[in-house]
């Protein structure tokens, strides 16, 4: 038998850990292109993911605003009541 036939014959357990190298390989590969269409992405000025409300765990500036606007309305409406008592 040659080369190829050794191959060919591989218990069971040298077959799942040649399948378990060959997922992690697969992943690593994916990863590795995902982090290249990232970094090309990010060259090409393509950055939605950033500013993105539901992709980040930065809050919009809008929403600061409104939240800031609303506390001060209450603060307001707070001072008024203590001025009035």
């Amino acid at each position: 038998m040659g080369l190829m036939s050794n191959w060919f014959y591989k218990t069971p357990h040298e077959w799942r850990l040649l399948l378990q190298k060959g997922r992690t390989f697969e992943l690593t590969i994916k990863i590795r292109l995902l982090v290249a269409s990232v970094d090309k992405a990010m060259e090409m000025g393509i950055n939605w993911w950033q500013s993105d409300s539901y992709m980040t765990s930065r809050p919009k500036e809008a929403e600061l605003e409104m939240e800031n606007k609303m506390l001060k309305e209450k603060l307001d409406r707070i001072e008024e009541k203590i001025k009035v008592e």
